[in-house]
């Protein structure tokens, strides 16, 4: 009978089996014909709107680059490149504003929009950015300088010829422009959005942001979704979002670092599939139904009384409940049987009782002897254990280490005792400690360390022992004393040599408070020093303030090494000069102060009066000591010690004020000279480059300024060579490629020169020309006929003709009608024709 139940069983749960997977089979035939088609419609959606972004950042990104290449192509003037710019921005239908930011912190704005005074341009992200990855760059969103919008600003950098970064033009689109743009075609097919390389929303149907400057916050679910698009950037994949599920495909936008996602829903697609396999489950849900009444019959009539007795019986478990016993129904069949079983769980129940009592006492003494062995042995691990610790640190550590007994005698010292202090075991043995490492006036010290620490305490310190021949060790100090039997017997000295750590301190010390360059003390020295005079009332006391003269000049000229040994020479005549109590200091590149403590304003005077002799004997002609001094003195208590300081600084400028003409001159005499000695041009060549220069200029017609200029420009136009290496401008043989292009930086280096000069600025353009050729192939602008400055012109022609027809080191001088057959060859070439013609007419006059 069983085994017919047995098969119809197997029977109907196959056939609920075969009914199930046809319905599962047809749901997912269904579900993968939509899903195939969403997936593709998605992909195609998504590119479509990603190709009108692209195209949109390309066309926007080629103003940019437009208004960067009309920039390197010329050097237009500002009024100029504010035409241009807003000729590109009233022609963009996407840009509000497009500026050019130079490095010099100017700013060229479209838009009319004036930055504040604060503004520093090359912190903005566009310009960092922009200058960071050197080619064109679309930033993050961020809120504008107004403050008043959210934007987004394309940017690109400008470049002179030599690759200098001379700014970063950019264009500010308002993130509310590209979402009225776009917001109703991310709806379109589907949910798109767009978010930047920070995980923020741009843009959203459902979260528009138009009136803030905040980005939306990503919901939870939304945050794991942008996550992901974050970390792959460009794929497929099927998610759940707001509990529907479907296809998300995403993809980043050109040279932006913006990416674009879109969702497309499967639900409303497989409605219809899902009816025909609501279908199949139904029939199904039927078939199992019918299964199910089946069953309960045949459970209820059958199968449950056997159950229970079979289930009963699984219970027992004696190692768990002795006490446990079959529970039987009054009526139930198996109940003869069950009353048996429950009779011989009683005698089981009794016979292990016993047992188990008996276990447990023997258990109880074999667990109490385990504890007692095992308590020895562990305490005699443990003092082994601690031998050998205490033996290893006494012996290998590196801090010299002392054991004393209760009468401050040494009883052992470890290896680096040794070599600390110089003493052996066998030569302190039983001495006094504080004997052997104290001197006189220490011993009182360390008498009361050994006696605190024999008191039962612990002593720390820094102090300084004296090792074998007196030596002196700066030593940190620890003490630790020996205890047994709640007793002191002794104690262990502990000593860390820090002479290495002290050095250092005083080193560090040293360096925060004197300038490195000078030795002299720094401006953190000099305000300290001015605040403890301040609250001593010294008096009387002379602040003397100094300024460098030409300090830039001289580091432009003749390098910083120079400018470096006129700081040194003068912090020198300083020291030599103001007296053992003054406090000298360097406050800034090129500005010294000197307290004067006890110093009235007359001795003042005749220091500064001192130092001004001291520098005009040490100066050379082309190492000028110059100093602009000014002092104040403070004589009374309620004078403030800092008003005198401005007082000084500002009868220090009223000096330079009237001294920096003299001054100047001397260190153009000084450069002219310099000059000479360099590049060993005779007087006489200077003086015949200046007779033609200014003969040809009034023939031109130049008037008095003009030809002053020239005059000057005749001198010094070759200045920049005096930076110029002497293994290469006194080269006899040609130069290489690379000496070359060396050489060729005198007219930037005489640029910068002049430009540091008012009395040179004048010629500090032509200086910068006069290598260029009428052809624009000379340096170092390339600059092209009537571009290059007149003077340069003019010099070109007259140096020219002098080289040729005077004699040089490495050639003799040439014939003159060949030199002006060379000055005809080359003009239009090298040299302007007009000026060639000009000074072939001066010749022959």
């Amino acid at each position: 009978m069983r085994k017919i139940f047995m098969r119809f069983y197997i029977v109907l749960i196959l056939m609920v089996v075969v009914m199930t997977t046809l319905a599962y089979s047809q749901y997912k035939y269904s579900e993968n014909v939509v899903s195939k088609e969403i997936e593709i419609n998605t992909r195609l959606s998504l590119e479509k709107l990603q190709a009108e972004i692209n195209s949109l950042v390309l066309a926007n990104s080629s103003v940019i680059v437009d208004i960067v290449d009309f920039i390197e192509l010329h050097n237009w003037d500002d009024a100029e490149l504010l035409s241009y710019i807003q000729k590109k921005l009233n022609n963009s239908n996407y840009f509000f504003s497009i500026y050019y930011g130079k490095a010099n912190n100017k700013m060229i704005n479209g838009s009319g929009w004036v930055p504040p005074k604060d503004f520093v341009l090359t912190d903005r992200p566009w310009y960092k950015m922009a200058k960071e990855e050197n080619d064109l760059i679309i930033t993050n969103v961020y809120v504008n300088a107004s403050d008043n919008d959210l934007i987004v600003t394309i940017a690109k950098p400008v470049k002179d010829k030599g690759n200098n970064l001379l700014g970063v033009v950019g264009g500010d689109i308002s993130l509310s422009t590209l979402i009225d743009t776009y917001i109703h075609k991310f709806e379109e097919n589907g949910l798109s959005f767009l978010i930047n390389s920070s995980g923020q929303i741009i843009a959203h149907p459902e979260l528009i942001h138009r009136d803030s400057l905040e980005l939306p916050e990503a919901s939870n679910q939304y945050r794991q979704i942008i996550d992901r698009i974050l970390d792959k950037k460009s794929g497929l994949e099927k998610i759940v979002l707001d509990d529907e599920e479907g296809y998300l495909a995403f993809m980043p936008i050109g040279k932006t670092n913006l990416l674009l996602a879109s969702f497309t829903s499967l639900e409303e697609a497989q409605a219809s599939s899902q009816q025909l396999t609501l279908f199949f489950f139904l029939v199904v849900a039927l078939s199992i139904g019918i299964f199910s009444v089946f069953l309960l019959l045949q459970r209820r009539y059958i199968a449950s009384p056997l159950l229970e007795l079979v289930n009963s019986i699984s219970a027992i478990n004696i190692e768990k409940d002795l006490s446990y016993r079959l529970n039987i129904k009054e009526r139930s069949i198996m109940k003869d049987l069950g009353e048996k079983i429950n009779d011989l769980l009683s005698k089981i129940e009794f016979f292990v009782l016993k047992i188990r009592n008996d276990q447990e006492e023997l258990q109880a003494m074999n667990e109490e002897l385990e504890a007692s062995m095992e308590q020895m042995a562990a305490a005699e691990e443990e003092i082994l254990r601690q031998k050998h610790q205490f033996e290893a640190l006494f012996k290998n550590s590196t801090d010299s280490i002392v054991i004393f007994n209760k009468d401050h005698h040494i009883i052992d010292i470890n290896e680096s005792f040794t070599k600390l202090f110089g003493y052996t075991i066998d030569e302190i043995y039983g001495k006094e400690l504080d004997g052997v490492l104290s001197v006189t006036y220490k011993k009182e010290e360390a008498n009361k360390l050994t006696n605190d620490l024999l008191d039962g305490k612990e002593v720390a310190l820094e102090s300084v022992r004296y090792g074998k021949g007196d030596i002196p060790i700066e030593v940190g100090i620890k003490g630790v004393p020996i205890i047994f039997e709640n007793k002191v017997i002794g104690g262990y000295g502990i000593y860390t040599d820090i002479t290495e750590r002290k050095r250092a301190e005083e080193q560090i010390l040293y360096i925060s408070r004197h300038d490195s360059l000078t030795g002299l003390y720094n401006r953190a020295y000099f305000e300290d020093q001015l605040l403890r005079i301040e609250k001593q009332n010294i008096l009387p006391v002379s602040i003397l303030i100094g300024d460098v003269n030409g300090l830039k000049m001289t580091n432009d000229a003749f390098g910083h090494d120079v400018g470096d040994t006129i700081l040194k020479r003068i912090a020198g005549i300083l020291t030599k000069t103001c007296g053992e109590d003054a406090i000298i200091t360097r406050v800034g590149g090129d500005e010294f102060v000197v307290i004067l403590p006890y110093t009235d304003e007359a001795t003042g005077l005749e220091i500064c009066n001192e130092i001004k002799k001291s520098c005009q004997m040490e100066s050379k002609d082309t190492l000028q000591l110059s100093v602009s001094l000014g002092v104040a003195t403070k004589t009374k208590s309620k004078q403030s010690i800092y008003k005198i300081c401005k007082k000084a600084e500002d009868i220090m400028y009223d000096n330079k004020l009237l001294e920096s003409k003299s001054i100047r001159n001397s260190i153009i005499t000084s450069l002219r000279k310099t000059l000479e000695e360099r590049t060993h041009e005779t007087d006489e060549h200077s003086s015949r480059l200046m007779t033609l220069s200014l003969c040809l200029g009034q023939k031109l017609g130049l008037n008095d300024n003009q030809l002053n200029e020239l005059s000057l420009l005749a001198a010094l136009h070759d200045i920049g060579k005096i930076a110029i290496p002497d293994h290469i401008l006194l080269k006899p043989g040609p130069l290489t490629s690379e000496e070359w292009q060396i050489m060729k930086k005198h007219s930037e280096i005489g640029y910068r020169i002049a430009s540091a000069s008012s009395e040179l600025a004048v010629i500090a353009e032509a200086i910068l020309h006069h290598h260029e050729r009428w052809d624009g192939k000379g340096y170092p602008q390339g600059l092209k006929k009537n571009k290059i400055s007149l003077s340069a012109r003019v010099i070109a022609v007259v140096d020219a003709y002098d080289a040729m027809t005077s004699d040089r080191p490495y050639r003799k001088a040439m014939d003159k009608a060949d030199a002006i057959e060379e000055l005809i060859r080359e003009k239009g070439k090298q040299f302007d024709p007009h000026i060639v013609n000009t000074f072939l007419e001066l010749l022959e006059e």
